[in-house]
């Protein structure tokens, strides 16, 4: 706020008769009207039909209230002065010689005392206005930054004292002070002297007639009407024409002819009710419903100019012209309008408009464009799925961007940083990469090539494998579970970042990473205005497409059309710290489709290939034991008030153990029904859907076997209610985890005795798969649990062990540990606590003993006792595995060298268990 003492900028009009008028724009008052609103020509109020009379603002240098008037309250004071004389009557009357002296006269005095100082005392009216702080003076002031004590302005040191204000009941502007001009009126009294003496010399007898005389009388007098305007035109309204007070008050027209044609007919009473009638119009409507209304008159008149179009269009075609023909023509007229009215930028922004309904589709599609495209499930009746053999999704838009996989792989650079999509082996690109694969191979120079390859998480062999073999790939993010992605990561030949997944896309909009030239995605559809339907999964496809300068798409008609409303795009904004507004499993905050420039998508190619996710093996007696554990604690946790009776929602990892605890809760009739928020969603979802158990399950990714995606095709349009697919930037943002107060569970590959877990690395340096989404949902946890069989390889292996070879869930995030010989709640325990209660719960027979040993030998050579180590025996076990393939003591296996053979057996081992 600007202090009222600064230095106020002044503007100055230098007329030809060299006098100046200053107009300061920079007053107090306009300053203080404009930030309640006002605008210059326009009146006050919600409909701008308000006062437009400046209102007069000057220093208040008495002690009188906001809002007095002189003069108004005289009749208060001559009350107060007659009561005095009475009062003085009384005092007489009481001192004279025949007065009584009685108490009941002095009482009398003392009492009319009283009540004259109380009415003195209300009627005091500025003191009592002044102390009012609900006056409107005060209240405006703090509107504008003002405090109680405190000076105006940036630094506080401006003006505090009142401001008297008054209504305003003439024509001069805020900030005009009388007589401040009164200089500019003389020289215009000057002017116009001088300007009759010409006039007078002119028309004398003896003034000259000649031509220039006259030419300098013209210019003279045009010069002073000139300077006469700009000097009083801006006072005097007299002057101006009614359309210009018509602007000037905010008067419409059609109400003055109304009112002028009152004025005819009735009184003047009548004529000014009908104008504040037409003037002001007071409505019962509310702003919500007025706004809803308008939206719908809207929405309408754009459906009936679509349709009025579509009937020009096709009325103007000729009638022995072909369907075909017909639609083509209509759809180019309808893609020229559409581009007139769009402006697309580079990096696109997720709206919430879908026209697509504006957009005819053609009935059949051309036989020639299936041609070249393989089926790879001959077998497995495509013909039964809904959508297969559907509605085709070939628009014009498509038709004039197909390619064939090999024009593609060509146009892709050699130095390529690729943002593809899929997440799991769910909706990712199954044709391009492979196409581009065989082009390093058939190349002279194959060295020239280099890729890094940004995915959402693992993906198919079809991408990661055939871009793994081709010896060229050199970076891979965030996540592998692929033998030969694994075989050259452990072998050096491979970087690879292994990172919570909720970074991914943040580390990749700020330009931490090599930035994206290339995005391939798979999707189920895709618009002439840009908008791309996904499939299977969402995960980071929404960020690469964003980001891409070349965006290239397979278009899967193995997926049905029905997919599209499956997904919820929604990408934050940066360094705003927003909260997400997710508030619930079934929650949408963004739209059903990913919006890019249309330019930026150079090529589409088709295909129909289903996802090639093997499934998972059946769980075993060993799974189902550590799920009814899960389930006991779930129900303890019920029974004592922790977890609602309605349960909280579940998260589960990939893999055996997480799918025989959803498929103990499908068979236990104490669970009646359930909601899921987690990154995949696998096979036993089904079991739940069976059992009518499942509310809503919110995803990233459906990784589903081949019979599982049959049949979620084939019941697309009855569960599509029950699922939704969110990025991966939102299906694992710790915010929402947390704010969901989630039951997680996920698997580790080996345990210590005192909680921490290993989820990625054998013997502590082999990678395995990476850590993925498990950090994110076990740091944010309501409640988290870590499960796995407590041996392995036929016991060769102990899950739980003196010291983990690598941490990547420590002490402080694990809650519960399980293993199929019990469970461990670790919550509220030290760390000699935990470390007994895993050796006790949670550890098999076989190596129960050899813990003990190792923890009461801890105890004795621990440097400390707060977490007792051995440390020269804390990875023995490891070190025992390494060379004789088996971590009992007890092992007679030949020693051997060969650790590459003994570490193959032990990945094949952790292969099994994720």
């Amino acid at each position: 706020m600007v202090s009222l003492n600064e230095k106020r900028s002044k503007v100055q009009y230098v007329v030809q008769n060299k006098t100046e008028w200053v107009d300061d724009d920079n007053k107090f008052g306009k300053r203080m009207l404009e930030k309640m609103g006002w605008k210059s020509g326009v009146g006050l109020g919600k409909n701008e039909n308000g006062r437009t009379e400046h209102i007069d603002l000057k220093f208040k240098s008495n002690l009188k209230g906001v809002g007095f008037i002189n003069g108004k309250y005289d009749s208060t004071w001559i009350a107060h002065s007659q009561s005095f004389d009475s009062l003085l009557q009384q005092l007489q009357q009481a001192h004279s010689p025949s007065a009584s002296s009685s108490s009941s006269t002095i009482h009398n005095f003392h009492q009319t005392v009283q009540q004259t100082k109380t009415r003195l005392t209300s009627a005091y009216l500025p003191k009592d206005i002044n102390i009012n702080d609900n006056k409107f003076g005060k209240r405006m002031l703090e509107k504008m930054g003002w405090k109680s004590g405190v000076g105006l302005g940036k630094n506080e040191n401006g003006r505090t004292e009142h401001i008297d204000l008054k209504f305003k009941s003439n024509l001069k502007g805020v900030g005009f002070i009388n007589g401040k001009y009164d200089s500019t009126w003389i020289a215009h009294s000057q002017s116009f002297d001088s300007l009759l003496q010409q006039l007078q010399q002119a028309h004398s007898p003896s003034a000259s007639s000649s031509s220039s005389t006259i030419h300098n009388f013209h210019q003279t007098v045009q010069q002073t009407k000139t300077s006469y305007k700009k000097q009083s035109s801006g006072k005097d309204l007299s002057s101006r024409s009614n359309d210009e007070l018509d602007c000037i008050f905010g008067w419409n027209k059609g109400n003055q002819l109304k009112i002028d044609q009152i004025k005819q007919d009735s009184s003047l009473d009548m004529t000014n009710e009908i104008i504040s009638d037409n003037l002001y119009k007071t409505s019962e409507q509310s702003i919500e419903d007025y706004f809803k209304e308008k939206t719908k008159k809207k929405a309408q008149i754009q459906y009936e100019q679509s349709q009025s179009l579509n009937d020009q269009t096709i009325d103007s075609v000729d009638q022995n012209s072909s369907n075909e023909e017909i639609n083509e023509r209509v759809e180019s007229k309808l893609e020229k309008n559409l581009k007139k009215r769009r402006n697309y930028s580079t990096v696109e922004s997720i709206v919430d408009c879908d026209q697509s309904e504006m957009l005819p589709k053609k009935k059949k599609k051309s036989d020639q464009l299936n041609n070249d495209i393989e089926d790879p499930y001959k077998n497995c009746n495509l013909s039964e799925l809904n959508g297969y053999q559907g509605e085709s999704r070939i628009n014009s838009f498509i038709k004039s961007k197909l390619m064939s996989a090999e024009d593609i792989a060509e146009k892709l650079p050699e130095k390529l940083t690729l943002g593809a999509s899929g997440f799991t082996p769910a909706g990712y690109p199954k044709v391009i990469p492979r196409a581009y694969a065989q082009r390093i191979q058939n190349s002279k120079y194959p060295e020239n090539f280099s890729i890094n390859l940004y995915t959402g998480a693992s993906t198919g062999d079809e991408l990661d494998g055939v871009l793994a073999r081709t010896g060229r790939l050199k970076l891979k993010i965030p996540y592998q579970s692929h033998p030969d992605l694994r075989k050259f990561i452990n072998q050096g030949k491979l970087d690879f970042i292994d990172m919570h997944l909720s970074h991914v896309s943040r580390y990749i909009r700020e330009g931490i990473f090599p930035p994206i030239n290339v995005a391939i995605v798979e999707a189920c559809d895709v618009t002439s205005d840009g908008r791309i339907y996904l499939t299977n999964s969402s995960g980071m496809s929404s960020t690469y497409l964003a980001l891409a300068k070349d965006i290239y798409v397979e278009l899967n008609e193995a997926h049905p059309l029905e997919m599209k409303g499956l997904h919820d795009i929604y990408l934050p904004e940066l360094h705003t710290g927003r909260p997400i507004n997710i508030d619930y499993v079934d929650d949408r905050i963004g739209t059903p489709y990913i919006r890019v420039n249309p330019e930026r998508i150079k090529g589409i190619i088709l295909t129909n290939k289903f996802d090639s996710s093997p499934g998972f093996k059946k769980p075993d007696d060993a799974s189902f034991k550590i799920a009814n554990h899960i389930l006991d604690f779930i129900l303890d946790e019920v029974e004592h008030g922790r977890i609602p009776k309605k349960l909280l929602p579940f998260q589960s990892g990939v893999g055996n153990v997480a799918n025989a605890v959803l498929a103990c809760i499908a068979k236990d009739n104490r669970f009646k029904s359930i909601e899921m928020y987690t990154e995949v969603i696998q096979d036993s979802i089904f079991d739940l859907i069976d059992s009518d158990k499942l509310r809503f399950a919110s995803t990233t990714a459906l990784t589903f076997s081949l019979e599982g995606q049959k049949r979620f095709f084939n019941q697309l349009t009855e569960l599509k209610s029950k699922f939704i697919l969110r990025p991966m930037e939102i299906s694992n943002n710790p915010e929402v985890i947390r704010r969901m107060g989630l039951i997680t569970m996920n698997t580790a590959l080996e345990a210590d005795i005192y909680g921490n877990v290993n989820s990625t690395h054998v013997l502590g340096s082999a990678m395995m798969n990476g850590i993925g989404g498990s950090g994110d949902f076990t740091r944010n946890a309501y409640v988290s649990i870590f499960m796995t069989p407590s041996i392995a390889k036929g016991g060769k292996i102990s899950s739980f062990v003196p010291m983990v070879s690598h941490c990547d869930h420590n002490e402080h995030s694990v809650q519960i540990m399980v293993s199929e010989q019990g469970l461990a709640d670790l919550r509220a325990k030290t760390p000699k606590q935990r470390a007994e209660l895993i050796i006790e719960k949670c550890v098999h027979p076989m190596y129960k003993d050899q813990l003990r040993d190792y923890y009461k030998q801890a105890q004795r050579v621990s440097f400390g006792l707060h977490t007792p180590h051995d440390l020269q025996q804390a990875l023995s076990w490891h070190v025992r595995l390494q060379q004789t393939g088996s971590m009992h003591p007890d092992c007679q296996q030949t020693k051997t060298k060969d650790t590459e053979q003994t570490a193959k057996q032990v990945d094949q081992t952790a292969s099994t268990k994720k």
